[in-house]
């Protein structure tokens, strides 16, 4: 079983094993998975793996809009801050500053600045 722990990455890099194989390995390790939504875009996944060890991550989630975003108002107030700079190039440093679109989890693209961002009052 150890040996088989070590060569777990390697195994489950193998272009080989199907996508039903590595959902299976994984029905055998976790002996639950539990999801606590937030009340934006954040969720904390809670993995208990069979023999009793835990793992939590943070999951981020796509939301409707700025404003449901965690650090939304931070980012609809660093947008104004930069009027007249063209979207890609606000879009570039929102990204820098680890802020992101509400539908996208890696970064902040130009099309939610095209107007969906509001000033704020």
């Amino acid at each position: 079983m150890i040996s088989l722990t070590r060569r777990l990455p390697q195994i489950w890099a193998d272009e080989t094993i199907s996508d039903a194989h590595r959902k299976a390995s994984l029905r055998c390790l976790i002996e639950k998975v539990v999801l606590d939504r937030g009340e934006h875009d954040l969720a904390l996944a809670r993995i208990v793996w069979r023999g009793g060890a835990v793992t939590e991550l943070e999951v981020r989630m796509s939301v409707n809009s700025v404003t449901r975003l965690t650090r939304g108002t931070e980012m609809r107030a660093l947008t104004v801050a930069r009027d007249g700079v063209p979207d890609d190039e606000i879009a570039a440093f929102l990204t820098q500053e680890s802020h992101r679109s509400p539908h996208c989890p890696e970064r902040c693209c130009p099309s939610t600045l095209g107007g969906s961002v509001v000033p704020l009052p």
